[in-house]
């Protein structure tokens, strides 16, 4: 069956979250659930004209309904290093993978790789599309790794920053959802961001922030979430 005709089939029931995680509590990973809840409805969603779809916290002794895209936070990574990821199966299973002892290693928020996530998860949950820049490159459509490093807070839940559509456009006021606003060009970095880019003659590289942590990066950069199955758009 074609990834296509599988979009097209799979039941859109929602994105939930399970903690398996030993280094985090159940009620820390549901807290930041609800904060990941109301970033995609209030925030995401509408920057990006979508229709939000339900995120939502279950025990690891529920099941997700069928067609759901499943978050699970562990204690190790499955690769060493690795803080998350999510990627589509063959089957065209969307699951992702956010590991909490790398990020607390990194001294980096586990809430913040959760909403990571959720967000890219959120706005291409096939991991499959670039963005042309007219430059001569694409861009991979990752929502939150332009402004790496960026949060803010829902409540006293730190959560990631994320680009908008605008970041894609010059000219446009609005790059990215942090307020107060730091400025960031149209396809410009953060200081801790990174953007991975395709070439005309198919290489990709990667173009990184003035601060950005390569080591850190690197962490992030899952072969399963990355892609030949990424399209120009």
């Amino acid at each position: 069956m074609s990834c296509a005709l599988l979009r097209v089939l799979r039941p859109k029931s929602g994105l939930y979250v399970i903690n398996k995680s030993t280094l985090v509590s159940e009620d820390d990973v549901k807290r930041w659930t609800a904060a990941c809840a109301r970033q995609i409805a209030e925030h995401v969603a509408p920057a990006y004209g979508m229709r939000p779809v339900r995120v939502q916290f279950l025990s690891a002794a529920s099941h997700a309904p069928a067609g759901a895209w499943v978050i699970t936070v562990l204690d190790d990574a499955d690769q060493a290093g690795d803080l998350g990821w999510h990627t589509e199966d063959n089957s065209g299973r969307i699951y992702g993978r956010v590991f909490a002892r790398p990020c607390l290693d990194y001294n980096v928020p586990v809430s913040t790789t959760l909403s990571h996530e959720i967000v890219e998860t959120f706005c291409d949950p096939d991991v499959d599309q670039w963005r042309d820049t007219g430059n001569g490159y694409s861009v991979a459509y990752e929502a939150c790794d332009p402004v790496e490093g960026n949060s803010y807070m829902i409540g006293d839940v730190a959560v990631s920053d994320f680009v908008t559509p605008g970041w894609y456009k010059s000219g446009s006021v609005r790059t990215h959802w942090r307020e107060p606003q730091v400025d960031v060009a149209p396809l410009g970095l953060a200081p801790g961001g990174y953007v991975v880019r395709k070439w005309a003659d198919g290489h990709e590289d990667q173009e990184f922030g003035a601060t950005a942590n390569r080591d850190y990066i690197a962490a992030k950069r899952h072969q399963l979430g990355r892609a030949d199955r990424r399209i120009t758009r």
